[in-house]
């Protein structure tokens, strides 16, 4: 029989967790999921940037970088990090991302949403855009835009569980 484990995430022990404790959850999380559907998960050094874990085929000897962002709050977007300036974001290449969320009081239900590069790329300057335009105390010439980089949730629901698209490109034969 399997028990429901209550949390409160604003509890005092729950917040001393460090970071990377928390974000070492959504990334092994992230690895029984691969590994349920067939793949090889390997985590990289926490030196890695910009990837986390490596996907393997063992199949087809095919491989996938991932990304992936762990929230335990119910905001209104996911941080996906900083850059210098508006150049090192355009020249940033965002490998797939999977955004983990676990919901508030109950680390039984995660949501996972599954984003190629490309869309992580276009939600994030979607939500940009929103934001430079939205309203400020500062004038928009003073705005630290690219100190924080999130995603709007808006943009995240429509790949909730969309772990077809991991399939999806791992099961691709390998190009040379």
């Amino acid at each position: 029989m399997s028990q429901v484990i209550k949390i409160d995430l604003h509890d005092r022990k729950f917040r001393s967790l460090l970071s990377e404790e928390k974000e070492l959850a959504g990334v092994h999380y992230v690895c029984s999921k691969l590994a349920l559907l067939g793949f090889i998960p390997v985590v990289l050094s926490r030196k890695m940037k910009h990837v986390d874990l490596i996907v393997f085929n063992q199949d087809n000897h095919k491989s996938l970088p991932l990304q992936v962002k762990t929230a335990f709050t119910d905001q209104d977007y996911v941080d996906i990090g900083h850059f210098k300036s508006e150049q090192d974001f355009k020249a940033r290449v965002f490998p797939f991302h999977v955004f983990i969320r676990f919901v508030s009081n109950d680390i039984t239900k995660v949501h996972c949403y599954v984003l190629t590069g490309q869309e992580t790329k276009e939600f994030t300057e979607k939500s940009l855009q929103e934001y430079i335009n939205g309203k400020h105390r500062k004038p928009k010439d003073q705005l630290k835009i690219y100190d924080r980089v999130g995603i709007k949730r808006k943009y995240l629901e429509e790949n909730k569980d969309r772990w077809d698209k991991i399939i999806t490109e791992l099961d691709n034969p390998k190009t040379p």
